[in-house]
């Protein structure tokens, strides 16, 4: 009698955590441009929660169990069960976070170079609004397998730098919310791959948040004559990713300081830009890696020597 009543309690103490367990919010991004996964099911322990999910698409927010061990699992678009996944990530999630949760990689086995497995890439602090209501909110990632390391630029601010394939920015850039130029180079910033524009303002993204990927191929011809690489705007509410419009170049410089004066005096100083400290310390016949600057623009530079407060100090 006693087993069956400790049984029974242990039935209904499980039931109710169950029961009231916490949840959080995940929303999935489709950016894996496998040309044989162009539609995808999402499965929560088994439970399809999200039904053909198209490339270039992302979903509403759903509410997945937190606390627990949960398995997310992807299969291809019109599966008939839990079973017939072909990918699944183990994991648990923590409340009060939110989730991006971008599907990126290749499932074949052949086709494309290089083979990068598919993955499933966790941001877990997603915001589904941005933090104030006239700026726009944007994560970045790099989801283009063949592409080289990223930075994304503006003007000669890094918005990211150094993005991996399957890498975040560090956190999310909040913009005001109008038409913004920003550029794809190369780790260093000396090649500018592409500039685009990101049309908040056009597209109406006051107070709303969302993420930049980059998606396709570099090279199409060597991954199943894919989709050619580019840029896309993925909404944290769901819906169409857009496509971001290539645009001229903006007009940055490459500049670097080099230190050859002997004056011990000046064997170490600063240099500021227009009043904003550019190089800090720089030493006798050493020099600063290149860096942007704005071009065609009239621009001043102080020079002080070391223990200086400020660009007031300059010699």
């Amino acid at each position: 009698m006693m087993k069956k009543t400790l049984l029974s309690f242990s039935l209904l103490l499980s039931s109710f955590c169950y029961a009231n367990a916490q949840t959080t919010r995940v929303n999935f991004m489709h950016n894996s441009s496998d040309q044989s996964l162009m539609s995808l099911d999402i499965y929560i322990n088994g439970v399809r929660a999200v039904h053909h999910l198209n490339y270039h698409f992302s979903n509403p927010t759903v509410n997945v169990p937190a606390m627990f061990p949960v398995n997310i699992g992807i299969a291809l678009g019109g599966s008939g069960s839990g079973n017939d996944t072909f990918y699944n990530l183990n994991t648990t999630l923590l409340p009060p976070n939110g989730y991006t949760m971008v599907l990126n990689g290749i499932e074949s086995t052949s086709g494309y170079s290089p083979l990068t497995p598919f993955r499933i890439d966790v941001f877990n602090q997603a915001r589904e609004i941005s933090n104030f209501p006239t700026n726009t909110d944007i994560l970045f990632i790099n989801g283009s397998t063949d592409a080289p390391i990223l930075d994304v630029r503006s003007g000669i601010t890094t918005l990211a730098d150094n993005i991996a394939f399957g890498n975040y920015s560090s956190d999310y850039i909040s913009f005001p919310s109008s038409d913004t130029l920003f550029r794809l180079t190369n780790s260093t910033g000396a090649n500018t791959i592409r500039t685009l524009n990101a049309p908040f303002n056009t597209l109406n993204y006051d107070g709303k948040a969302g993420v930049l990927l980059t998606s396709g191929f570099m090279d199409p011809s060597a991954n199943s004559n894919g989709p050619a690489f580019g840029v896309w705007l993925a909404p944290a509410s769901g819906g169409p990713f857009v496509r971001l419009v290539s645009t001229d170049g903006e007009d940055i410089a490459r500049t670097q300081f080099i230190n050859n004066c002997a004056d011990t005096v000046a064997d170490t100083v600063d240099i500021y830009m227009d009043g904003k400290l550019v190089a800090d310390d720089l030493r006798f016949r050493t020099a600063t890696p290149f860096m942007d600057m704005f071009a065609q623009t009239p621009v001043t530079f102080d020079v002080a020597a070391r223990n200086n407060t400020s660009n007031a100090d300059g010699f």
